[in-house]
């Protein structure tokens, strides 16, 4: 009769745990991937959503220099008038 395995079982044993602590550490390492990728994804949509409220803040700003710019020229005029 011949034996199928003629290794240690110790070793059997071994490569078997090992495989599954592997195993559970891929699981881990996936599962804070996915943490670490929606995490992203939140501060991006963060980010996006400040840009556009930077945007919209110079637009308000350029409308108001812009409209101040004709006030001042406005009063120049009146003021040349009167003198």
């Amino acid at each position: 009769m011949k034996l199928k395995y003629d290794k240690l079982l110790s070793n059997i044993a071994f490569k078997f745990n090992l495989r599954r602590y592997v195993k559970e550490k891929l699981k881990k390492a996936i599962e804070k991937g996915k943490g670490l990728h929606a995490e992203k994804q939140e501060v991006e949509a963060k980010v996006a959503e400040r840009e556009a409220e930077i945007a919209q803040l110079n637009s308000t700003m350029e409308g108001i220099k812009s409209s101040s710019g004709a006030e001042v020229a406005e009063r120049e005029v009146a003021l040349a008038g009167v003198y």
